[in-house]
């Protein structure tokens, strides 16, 4: 910690020659924890790990300093990787999520608390970890599969459900009457869509989100799923309308309480028929 005392019955000009030691000391203290906590990443086609190739490998320094090169770093709580994928993001959801269940094993194995309360304790206090960031959260099929067999084990465990009871997934969603994470991902991604697209255009989150690069060529083969492509897929399974494209989408999210309305009967448990099973 770095303590500065100064004080104003000094004469004028011993105090501004103090003053400017300290500003420059602060400086010097400041750069160094700035190149400490500076890290430096290259996002590419393919997962970047050491040793880097060349074309990944970037040479920054700040005050001489070289910054260190990392292939995924925390930012506000999500990890960002290197490859573009959340499979670490995700990873580190699931066990965080799964710790925050296990501090409330307590609870789960109370009898005198009702199921329908320990369901509500679930949404608040694990789901909340497990899906934070989810609105930014391009996912497959792989990654969602993850995320339904964490929840489905979960809500076993609170409905005192063993496996050798035999009972479906879906059997066990509707006991707890509670949606599966693909619904929850999907309603939050949505309601980021409809947040940004109300922008006005000078904003910045409104400008990336119809930006398209103008120059570069796409790599042969398939590519990857992107942000947009599971918004429109959530689109249209929330609205029924299975043709939706992205103005149709945008047209449906101006009218901000149609669109609320629209994720929130969806997110509310409606029995074994929903779409998204």
């Amino acid at each position: 910690m770095l303590m500065i005392w100064l004080y104003w019955t000094t004469p004028r000009k011993v105090f501004k020659k103090q003053l400017t030691f300290c500003v420059c000391m602060l400086h010097k203290v400041v750069s160094e924890l700035m190149v400490k906590k500076t890290e430096a990443m290259v996002i590419g086609k393919t997962t970047s790990q050491r040793p880097y190739t060349k074309e990944a490998s970037v040479n920054i320094t700040v005050d001489d300093t070289p910054v260190q090169q990392v292939s995924d770093f925390t930012y506000l709580g999500t990890i960002i990787s290197s490859d573009g994928t959340i499979d670490r993001e995700l990873s580190a959801r699931i066990q965080k999520a799964s710790g925050a269940f296990n501090q409330l094993s307590n609870i789960w194995k109370n009898r005198n608390i009702r199921s329908c309360t320990k369901i509500r304790i679930y949404k608040a206090a694990v789901l909340t970890i497990l899906l934070y960031g989810s609105e930014v959260w391009n996912t497959t099929k792989k990654q969602l599969h993850r995320f339904e067999v964490f929840h489905q084990r979960c809500l076993r465990r609170i409905m005192r459900i063993r496996w050798l009871d035999r009972v479906k997934n879906i059997e066990v969603l509707e006991r707890a009457r509670i949606n599966p994470v693909e619904t929850y991902i999907g309603a939050n991604r949505l309601r980021w869509f409809g947040h940004v697209n109300r922008m006005p255009d000078t904003r910045l989150p409104k400008y990336l989100l119809h930006w398209t690069p103008a120059h570069g060529r796409r790599s042969r083969g398939r590519p990857k799923k992107n942000w947009m492509k599971c918004v429109l897929e959530d689109a249209a399974a929330f609205s029924g309308n299975t043709d939706i494209d992205l103005e149709g989408a945008s047209e449906l999210a101006n009218d901000r309480k149609y669109w609320r309305e629209m994720i929130r009967h969806k997110r509310e448990f409606i029995g074994a028929g929903h779409s998204n099973d």
